[in-house]
């Protein structure tokens, strides 16, 4: 049952050596031999710990690199996205403010047409007012007997206007008279009272006035309008600013993490390329084995029962 391979050089020395010396070497084999095993429990545990640690260690680092690399390509999609969302809002908010300038120029322009209109109208209004005011009076005074005219007290301020349809109406009723028109005195003229000048007169009269009326009511709606257009750009500009201003700082939040991601994954694939070259120091005598670790116990467990049984014997 002894097999043991020190046996042999034990043989040896026992033939010239007492057994008592012997016996202390046999003690001293098998102390070595426990020695050794103790160092070899302990490395097996250090490798089965580091082996371990370092999996663990490998495998996070891997998945937390593809998690940042995911976050990575995703921080730039969204980015690129805003940016473009972005540069679209400034064009449209660009295409307001020209559209709001065409407005205000076209309703300054329109607004000062319509005022200019409204006041010669108003201009011409009155002046033919007067005009029929003054062709009424003479037609009245040219239908009844004319004596002494009374004199004016003060001077009377007429438009001119007026004094050039009065003018025109003087020089076609006397010295341009309507063939067969009978003479004025003794008032017996009315020939152009209720029609002719007159007439035309009161027409141009209404005509001013629904210019006037008509003008005053397009400029109001025009207003309107431009008042209405003017709130609904206001609303859809601060709108789209409001738009624009939250997605810059959704933008910036994403350029912040793009570089904080970045800075991770330089950090995370660092730490793992450390634990795989840690890995590759540990496998020479963790892993590449020519006996396994349970082999080598029970090769020395063999090796110690025969050198006690040895001992026995000698003993």
């Amino acid at each position: 049952m002894v097999n043991s391979r020190l046996l042999a050089l034990m043989a040896q020395r026992a033939a010239a050596d007492p057994f008592k010396k012997v016996k202390k070497m046999i003690q001293d084999m098998i102390s070595k031999l426990m020695e050794e095993a103790n160092e070899a429990a302990d490395h097996k545990a250090f490798c089965d710990a580091e082996m371990s640690t370092n999996k663990q260690t490998r495998d996070s680092k891997a998945t937390e690199a593809e998690e940042l690399k995911a976050d990575i390509e995703g921080f730039t999609a969204d980015i690129a996205k805003l940016g473009e969302e972005i540069t679209d809002l400034a064009t449209q908010i660009t295409a307001i403010d020209a559209a709001v300038t065409k407005a205000t120029e076209d309703r300054t322009a329109e607004k000062a047409k319509n005022t200019a209109t409204i006041q010669d109208a108003e201009v011409a209004y009155n002046a033919v007012t007067q005009a029929i005011t003054i062709l009424k009076e003479f037609y009245e005074k040219a239908a009844t007997p004319v004596e002494q005219p009374a004199p004016i007290k003060g001077p009377i301020k007429w438009d001119p206007r007026a004094i050039q349809l009065m003018s025109f109406v003087q020089t076609s009723s006397t010295t341009k008279r309507q063939p067969g028109a009978p003479e004025m005195e003794e008032g017996a003229y009315t020939g152009m009272g209720n029609g002719g000048v007159l007439g035309l007169m009161e027409v141009c009269q209404s005509d001013f006035e629904k210019l006037i009326s008509e003008t005053s009511a397009t400029e109001a709606d025009a207003a309107k309008i431009y008042d209405e257009f003017m709130a609904d750009s206001d609303q859809d500009k601060a709108v789209k600013s409001a738009d624009q201003k939250h997605k810059m700082t959704a933008k910036s939040g994403k350029e912040s993490k793009l570089t904080t991601a970045k800075k991770d994954l330089r950090i995370t694939e660092e730490e793992l390329t450390a634990a795989m070259a840690y890995y590759e120091k540990l496998k020479p005598s963790c892993e590449e084995k020519v006996m396994s670790y349970e082999e080598k116990v029970a090769q020395r467990k063999a090796e110690i029962e025969s050198l006690k049984e040895a001992l026995e014997i000698l003993s």
